[in-house]
């Protein structure tokens, strides 16, 4: 419903709550942690969002170990804060630590994983990695119309910055084959 400052004031309750009757080291602490974190990024408050993920993480790598899928969000989501923070680096470490994990947990046709595999086309088309944006973003397109359709409307997604991404590199039927299946 877009009432930031609401959900903000529910959260902390419950962690309030939470940490007071599960303690510090609960998972669904964690969980309201990155969702604390979540809230931070949407409102622009990257440093806090920072620190929230970094507590929900901490608690689910001793809780759950470090395969695990809700490991795998929290490091995609830090990943996608970093990119929005301008540390391209770091981004591209947490994502490709995501994917490795997603990977092995959820397999190679996994709509996270196709997720992942788009955001680390961004993070490479921003970098100048124009090869390597294009097979991520092939790879994500391609689980993506074998898990939601051609009509879906991610599938749009990587189809309309494939279209960029030609653009950029001078390929211009191509772009255009790409913007008008997007």
């Amino acid at each position: 419903m877009g009432n930031h400052q609401q959900a903000k004031e529910y959260y902390e309750r419950a962690l309030s709550i939470q940490l007071k009757k599960l303690g510090e080291e609960h998972i669904e602490v964690a969980s309201t942690l990155h969702n604390l974190g979540v809230l931070h990024k949407a409102m622009g408050s990257h440093q806090q969002a920072k620190e929230y993920y970094e507590r929900a993480l901490s608690i689910q790598l001793k809780k759950l170990g470090e395969e695990h899928t809700d490991v795998a969000r929290t490091l995609h989501n830090l990943g996608v804060l970093h990119k929005a923070m301008g540390n391209r680096q770091q981004a591209k470490e947490y994502y490709e630590r995501a994917l490795s994990i997603q990977l092995k947990k959820l397999g190679e046709e996994h709509t996270d994983v196709a997720s992942t595999l788009y955001n680390l086309g961004n993070l490479h088309s921003v970098m100048g990695n124009h090869q390597q944006a294009k097979e991520y973003y092939e790879r994500a397109l391609s689980i993506q119309l074998k898990k939601l359709g051609p009509e879906h409307n991610d599938v749009a997604l990587p189809l309309h910055n494939l279209g960029n991404l030609h653009s950029v590199m001078g390929n211009h039927q191509q772009v255009k084959e790409y913007y008008e299946r997007a």
